[in-house]
């Protein structure tokens, strides 16, 4: 019975000295290794168990965040309206024979510029779906576009329940730079 007593004395002291040496805070950190001493960290991700009050309290910014943009102080300026020409999705475009109609953007060459969009009559070139652009034109109603396989002429597609399916199968009408417009790629 004695022998049966002190294995139960044991078992009692060995939780009892579990239950005490809980929740009590170690003096010395054994996981550092060096002197360093390591940078606060920030509150949302600080553990639960940290004594809030007395941590230091950060920065406003990180060290790392890019400077603020800085306005380059452009003067106010009226958006210029769209040019249209011609209708390069329409039935006529308004273009002379030797032309063809196609939308374009002119894009900002400045910090205080802004895009213009528009369409344009301008002479055809021989371009089809898929052909380079980079030394040729694109046909009547394709559109020069820069692809994954360069610079490449697509079929001009418009969007809205209106438009007709005119991209070939396997190909969908994605938009483009050109608000309205989409070519079949």
């Amino acid at each position: 019975m004695l022998r049966r007593m002190r294995g139960e004395c044991v078992v009692f002291a060995w939780v009892w000295a579990a239950v005490l040496g809980c929740g009590g805070e170690a003096e010395v950190d054994v996981g550092r290794r060096s002197s360093v001493v390591p940078t606060p960290v920030d509150s949302r991700t600080r553990d639960a168990g940290v004594n809030d009050a007395a941590a230091p309290s950060l920065p406003a910014t990180d060290p790392l965040d890019p400077p603020p943009f800085d306005e380059p102080g452009c003067p106010p300026h009226r958006i210029p309206p769209e040019l249209r020409q011609c209708d390069p999705l329409g039935p006529v475009s308004g273009c002379p024979p030797d032309q063809a109609c196609f939308p374009i953007v002119n894009y900002p060459t400045g910090p205080c510029e802004v895009e213009l969009f528009g369409t344009v009559c301008l002479p055809a070139g021989p371009g089809t779906q898929g052909d380079p652009c980079s030394t040729q034109g694109c046909a009547a109603d394709h559109i020069c576009v820069s692809t994954g396989r360069g610079t490449q002429c697509v079929r001009l597609c418009g969007f809205g329940p209106a438009a007709a399916s005119v991209c070939a199968p396997g190909l969908l009408c994605l938009p483009i730079d050109i608000e309205g417009f989409g070519g079949c790629l």
